[in-house]
């Protein structure tokens, strides 16, 4: 069937497939209050489309896709990518299948990238990256993945300032740490901070400690800031603690046995 003058608009059948064509000016309007696509004996849906309502995607007769009054929602899984995706085997092939951009002033995007570290063609080789980039500023990120180790990194541009290696050890400054947490920099401070303000509520504690049974506290050690005093406890048995030993900071006294020292160096034996 043929409608419109020089054959705009072509309803055939070719003998082998159906055809609907459109050759003229203008668009191809399809007008219903509410559109259904199925297969040709009508027992699946391709695609819903309803006025004022939702248009829907379907898989083997499920729904996977929906907009929404605000947006789109996706009912099961979403696989960005496929096999077609070829990363190669060259370090420093990059491919960044998503990017979730805001609207704001700048640029600003979240970029979810698969880069190769070093040549070679498997996981080994690759990284996943997630990271926030402003205008062309790339800025922090978190990686997952490192020259065939389970590692988790964070960094910032381009630089990396943590890792969580696949034993579990954590590195600051160190991309190598050898153990349960090492911090490496050039005169490194590691600070403990009482939320208090005032000097005499400070209490700040390192505490070195055993696991008790059913992983509760066994016997430990608090080194603490207590008030302006450097104190020295132990617990044998994850109880309370009982002080050991104190450095008086206001006089620079040093008491064992003593929390009250009257000399520089005082020891009392229980």
């Amino acid at each position: 069937a043929i409608f419109g003058a020089g054959s705009d608009l072509q309803i055939y059948h070719d003998g082998s497939n159906s055809y609907i064509k459109e050759n003229g000016i203008g668009n191809l309007f399809i007008d219903a209050t509410s559109l259904r696509f199925r297969t040709g004996s009508g027992t699946e849906t391709y695609l819903t489309a309803d006025g004022n309502g939702a248009v829907s995607l379907y898989y083997d007769n499920s729904e996977k896709l929906a907009t929404t009054s605000t947006g789109v929602e996706i009912k099961e899984d979403l696989t960005i990518g496929s096999s077609a995706n070829n990363l190669g085997g060259t370090a420093g092939n990059q491919l960044t299948p998503l990017t979730l951009r805001s609207d704001t002033a700048n640029t600003d995007s979240l970029l979810f990238t698969t880069e190769r570290l070093a040549d070679g063609t498997d996981w080994a080789t690759a990284a996943h990256r997630i990271q926030r980039k402003v205008d062309a500023t790339t800025m922090g990120y978190i990686q997952f993945g490192s020259n065939a180790t389970d590692t988790i990194t964070f960094g910032e541009g381009s630089t990396e300032r943590m890792r969580i290696d696949g034993a579990g050890n954590l590195g600051l400054g160190t991309d190598s740490p050898d153990t349960l947490m090492e911090i490496v920099g050039a005169d490194p401070v590691l600070t403990i901070r009482d939320t208090a303000t005032g000097i005499t509520n400070a209490n700040a504690t390192l505490r070195l400690a055993e696991s008790g049974g059913s992983s509760s506290l066994g016997g430990y050690f608090d080194i603490a800031m207590t008030g302006q005093n450097l104190t020295f406890s132990h617990s044998t048995d994850g109880s309370a603690d009982s002080e050991q030993m104190r450095l008086d900071g206001v006089n620079g006294r040093f008491g064992i046995g003593q929390t009250a020292p009257n000399s520089p160096l005082e020891i009392v034996k229980n």
